[in-house]
């Protein structure tokens, strides 16, 4: 009765560490995704913007 009490109580934590595993894959996931949405754009402006310089205005008709 013991032993199946120990591999139940195991059990149950080796349960609860893949939950909490799979939140912070989730978790990190996330974040790479929403850094990547936020920085690619900003970048790619960044690193065109000696291009945008220059460019001349454009002449009022």
């Amino acid at each position: 009765m013991n032993l199946k009490c120990r591999l139940l109580f195991t059990m149950a934590i080796i349960s609860k560490t893949h939950v909490l595993w799979t939140f912070f894959q989730q978790c990190a996931i996330a974040l790479c995704a929403f850094a990547v949405t936020l920085l690619a754009p900003a970048g790619w402006i960044l690193h065109h913007m000696p291009e945008y310089r220059k460019k001349s205005p454009p002449t009022p008709d």
